[in-house]
This record gives structure tokens, C-alpha cells and sequence, in this order.
């Protein structure tokens, strides 16, 4: 199966990092959208070898609030809640 183990710290200030395993070599994409459904930012979209991983995003340019990420890897998909604080 495939993981993100964490975003860390959640919430954040300034910048967030995603930690995650994926079992088997996968093209990932790890996608941030605001409550509304809009994306706001493609943190990543590539291919990846198995293993932990590890992206720092920063929050440049956005306000304070609930923001949603997307991650896939392969065929499967987690989402899951972000806190902005400002």
C-alpha cells in the first residue's frame, strides 16, 4: 500500500513538509486546492523510485486557513486537511 506518513507541522507559519513511503517506483503528484476546489500549487509532479520522501512546501502569497492537499501515487489517493496560520 501506499503512505504519506505525515505533513509536519500541521499546522504551519511559513512552510510545511510532506514525509511519505510509496512501495513501487510511481509518477506522484502531490497537489494543494483551497476550500473552494480551486489547485493553488503543484508541489510535485514526477516520477519517483520507491522509498521515504521527503518536499518542503512554503506558503508564499496565501492567507491564513483551511487548505486541502491531494497526493497520488499510482493508483491510489489520500487527502487531506492543511492549516495556515498567520
Amino acid at each position: 500500500s501506499w503512505l504519506v506518513l505525515s505533513t509536519c507541522p500541521n499546522p504551519f507559519y511559513q512552510e510545511t513538509t510532506f514525509n511519505y513511503f510509496i512501495q513501487e517506483p510511481a509518477h506522484i503528484n502531490l497537489r494543494l486546492f483551497n476550500l473552494s476546489g480551486q489547485e493553488i500549487s503543484t508541489i510535485i509532479s514526477e516520477y519517483q523510485q520507491a522509498g521515504h520522501h521527503q518536499v518542503t512546501w512554503k506558503a508564499e502569497g496565501l492567507s491564513a486557513g483551511i487548505y486541502l492537499y491531494r497526493f497520488e501515487a499510482g493508483d491510489w489517493s489520500e487527502t487531506g486537511k492543511l492549516i495556515l496560520v498567520r
